[in-house]
């Protein structure tokens, strides 16, 4: 009976997630995609998420440009949490893959207005090499 279960819980196991998938916003999932798929993938992706803030895409870039130097190619993204903060904001957590080490961010969409209209924006991006300056809240749940 035990092995039974336990080859029933081997079976099942691969369709079970392990978390839910958070929500996410196609304007960030664009410039991650521009960032796996574009030889100057930091900037591509600074442009798309900060099109009406060409200061704030700049100093993105030159931050993800010095935390990535050395840690290769980008292979992969993902967002990996979001909470929403308030009615208006949401934040998102993520991770780029690079061939050598992970560079860890998290954002927030505000939904600001503009000529009485209702405008999203995303405020400045913090990254980081280490998830746990990124994701304390998250990794401090993983960990209890």
């Amino acid at each position: 009976m035990r092995s039974f279960l336990i080859g029933l819980a081997c079976f099942v196991a691969p369709w079970l997630p392990a978390r839910a998938a958070p929500d996410s916003d196609p304007v960030l999932l664009q410039g991650l995609q521009a960032m796996e798929s574009q030889t100057n993938s930091a900037q591509a992706a600074c442009q798309i998420w900060y099109q009406d803030q060409p200061e704030q895409a700049a100093a993105l870039q030159k931050r993800i440009y010095a935390a990535s130097q050395d840690m290769g190619a980008v292979i992969g993204s993902e967002i990996v949490a979001s909470e929403r903060l308030s009615s208006r904001s949401e934040r998102f957590f993520g991770v780029i893959y690079f061939e050598r080490h992970p560079l860890w961010f998290s954002v927030e969409r505000y939904v600001g207005r503009e000529m009485g209209k209702d405008k999203p924006m995303f405020l400045p991006m913090r990254v980081a090499r280490e998830p746990d300056d990124i994701l304390p809240a998250l990794a401090a749940e993983v960990h209890t």
